[in-house]
């Protein structure tokens, strides 16, 4: 059964919630990309306002990730946001090897616009040895949110994007950025292409309880990108961008893993909101960067 059909079973029998225009979607192409992508991060134990209580004890965290992906068109929504099935392939992962990620699929939603809405079935790539939780800014990156600026100027907009904590959990973080567009140029690759670029803030806070515990979710950083779109369709053909942020995630009570790590050491009594009994708090400074660029068809 093709990927259509079932699509279109999926849709009936959840009563109609997606639309799905077969002769549109059937001609949608294939776009294919190749990426790398580095990363670094350090884990800290914090108090209950997000105050380093220790320095890091484990070493740091670093892997860098080579491969490719594709992405198609699948379904079309009622609000007229359209599903891409994203599937990463042929990656390597640290230390060269071969990454479970690849053969793995997730679908990305969004608007005409690039405004990314969810992504979906993306569970398969989080958690080790996987990783692909860390790797949010990557799995976006063929969908950026490009205002309307005149050659040589720049415009402000806010991005909302799903941030992957774990297998069940996620937040919403928001890039304030500022865009430039440079205007038609001669890419790296030798053909000419709409530049742009953009640097901003990124912020991000949630909640969720987790087993018996209140988990509280806080991301604080920066980022910055260089994108090249082409003239005709305005696809994406390099995007590099990288993300250098901090992840606090409060727990109520003390993660047992923080504990054990940093040796009996436990973040102060006093709590948000009177609650009661211990808080702790797990700190990760992380700087991702990477680049996706595209291939030409299939």
């Amino acid at each position: 059964m093709t990927n259509a059909r079932i699509l279109v079973w999926v849709a009936l029998v959840q009563g109609g919630c997606t639309r799905l225009h077969t002769a549109t979607l059937k001609s949608a192409p294939l776009q294919q990309y190749t990426f790398v992508a580095d990363l670094r991060a350090e884990t800290s134990l914090a108090d209950a306002q997000g105050n380093v209580l220790a320095e890091p004890s484990l070493p740091p965290l670093t892997g860098h990730w080579e491969g490719r992906m594709e992405s198609q068109a699948v379904r079309e929504f009622q609000d007229g946001s359209i599903g891409h099935l994203v599937r990463v392939l042929d990656t390597r992962g640290p230390g060269a090897e071969p990454s479970e990620l690849s053969g793995r699929s997730f679908e990305l939603r969004s608007f005409d616009n690039g405004e990314v809405l969810n992504l979906g079935l993306v569970e398969h790539l989080s958690g080790p040895p996987r990783m692909g939780d860390v790797l949010l800014p990557l799995w976006t990156a063929t969908s950026p949110t490009v205002p309307h600026i005149p050659p040589g100027e720049k415009a402000s907009r806010n991005v909302n994007l799903p941030y992957i904590l774990d297998h069940d959990h996620g937040i919403r973080v928001t890039e304030e950025l500022e865009w430039t567009y440079f205007g038609a140029e001669r890419s790296p690759a030798g053909v000419r292409a709409h530049h742009f670029s953009y640097t901003g803030r990124l912020r991000g806070d949630g909640a969720s309880g987790l087993d018996t515990a209140l988990q509280l979710v806080s991301l604080t950083g920066t980022c910055s990108g260089d994108l090249w779109l082409d003239t005709d369709d305005l696809s994406v053909l390099s995007h590099a961008f990288q993300w250098d942020h901090t992840v606090t995630v409060l727990r109520k009570p003390a993660p047992r893993s923080a504990i054990d790590v940093f040796k009996g050491l436990q973040a102060p009594s006093t709590t948000p909101d009177g609650a009661e009994g211990p808080w702790g708090a797990l700190r990760q400074h992380q700087v991702l960067s990477g680049t996706v660029r595209a291939l030409e068809g299939p």
